[in-house]
């Protein structure tokens, strides 16, 4: 008796960076440190070489150099780049839930506003979303500092499968909305002990404990996840059989 093994689907972003390898470097800017561990382990898996910034170290030019929104328009960061520019290694920028931005306000990553900046650099831009409906789509190009007219723009369908869509109605006072606590206490009164689950969102811990959440998660030891969109954005998973949002969604 043979067998065939399961083949793991590459994330789009993995894919496409194996597609454009070259001497060069690309920097990912990536939302979230969790997204970012998720890239790491993926292009280690497809053989690319690959680092998160750390303004703390002293980085060697490297095919894939993952970095925050904020840090990407750092001082610090200015510095590597002009470094790469002066050693023409800098190959692109590949921004990875580009949508991000628009959530930016005065109190919240106001700093995400400033990635138009990077514009100026003269290489090549790749913006990649399935979050950004085509309405807010003038918006978004003008804090990246991008015109209509210089823009190729693929698209392809976001509908998931393996995936059953349907809405159910509560009354607004049965959680508190956004309030992750009372999500959670919600789940625990459904679910009781039926399943195991994680609660993931910002004040969860520390970043090691998140990876281990999500580590556990995508190994199937944790089934249930609890979290806010800090959890599971940009992460591709192929066996995911249902998501709950619990209030209104992008």
């Amino acid at each position: 008796m043979s067998g065939r093994a399961k083949r793991k689907r590459q994330s789009p972003i993995v894919a496409l960076l194996a597609k454009s390898m070259s001497s060069g470097t690309t920097v990912v800017i990536s939302p979230l440190v969790s997204l970012q561990d998720h890239i790491v382990e993926r292009c280690q898996q497809a053989g690319i070489s690959c680092v998160k910034w750390d303004a703390r170290q002293c980085h060697s030019p490297s095919q894939i150099v993952i970095v925050t929104l904020e840090s990407a328009v750092s001082k610090t960061f200015g510095t590597f780049l002009d470094r790469l520019q002066g050693l023409h290694l800098l190959e692109r920028f590949v921004f990875n839930e580009c949508y991000t931005p628009l959530d930016s306000t005065a109190e919240f990553r106001p700093r995400m506003r400033q990635l138009g900046e990077l514009v100026e650099r003269g290489v090549q831009m790749v913006y990649l979303t399935a979050m950004l409906p085509p309405h807010a789509e003038p918006e978004f190009m003008n804090i990246v500092r991008i015109k209509a007219d210089d823009v190729h723009m693929f698209r392809s369908p976001t509908s998931r499968p393996n995936i059953t869509y349907s809405v159910v109605e509560y009354e607004e006072d049965e959680f508190g909305r956004g309030d992750i606590a009372a999500v959670r206490k919600l789940v625990e009164q459904k679910l009781e002990d039926a399943l195991d689950y994680y609660a993931y969102y910002r004040d969860v811990s520390d970043a090691a404990v998140k990876d281990e959440i999500r580590k556990a998660w995508e190994s199937a030891n944790g089934r249930v996840v609890v979290a806010t969109n800090a959890f599971g954005l940009g992460i591709n998973r192929l066996d995911v059989r249902i998501v709950v949002h619990i209030g209104p969604i992008y």
